[in-house]
């Protein structure tokens, strides 16, 4: 038997005979967390780094919007859990089973986006009309490309230790406790 580190991955289109969504290939998949965590580690990193630049010394990309202001806590919250959770996107990409990973990353997108649009009046007050747009589209764009790896992969099966048995629990086994074996 070749041991599964050997096996190639999959190719297989995402849309199939009469456009029916097919599970995508295994790099697909990858590259979509890949991409998605880079971009929230970028973004985040870059945005919190601006916002202290901005908060201690008035300058930056944001000059003096931030300065001195108590409200700069919030956003440099924001942006560092948006790097954080592009950090477990990308070690997402490194796991077998990835479906869980596109739903979360689903989840974090609606709630960015909509907190974006709730939110709309901090872009204009904030002259950050241009950036809002990007970011909104952004993660209105991912919401779409990791829901429909979420449908195209389907249902992963979740393996649970007690009810199939792996290698070392069939070795602890014992199906006559009665028998004298001698110690292990």
């Amino acid at each position: 038997m070749q041991p599964l580190s050997d096996v190639p991955p999959i190719e297989t289109p995402v849309h199939g005979p009469q456009g029916r969504l097919q599970r995508p290939s295994a790099t697909w998949s990858q590259r979509l967390l890949r991409v998605d965590g880079a971009f929230l580690i970028i973004a985040g990193l870059v945005q919190l780094l601006s916002e202290a630049v901005s908060h201690y010394a008035g300058k930056g990309l944001h000059d003096d919007t931030f300065a001195d202001s108590p409200y700069t806590i919030g956003f440099v919250e924001a942006h560092g859990l948006a790097a954080m959770t592009g950090i477990l996107l990308l070690w997402a990409a490194t796991q077998q089973r990835r479906r869980f990973f596109h739903g979360f990353a689903v989840a974090t997108h609606v709630f960015l986006a909509a907190a974006n649009v709730i939110f709309w009046d901090s872009f204009v007050d904030f002259n950050f009309v241009a950036a809002g747009i990007l970011a909104t589209t952004a993660h209105m764009t991912f919401i779409a490309c990791q829901a429909a790896c979420v449908a195209s992969l389907g249902r992963e099966s979740v393996s649970n230790p007690l009810a199939e048995p792996n290698y070392d629990v069939m070795l602890a086994w014992d199906p006559d406790p009665s028998v004298e074996r001698g110690s292990w």
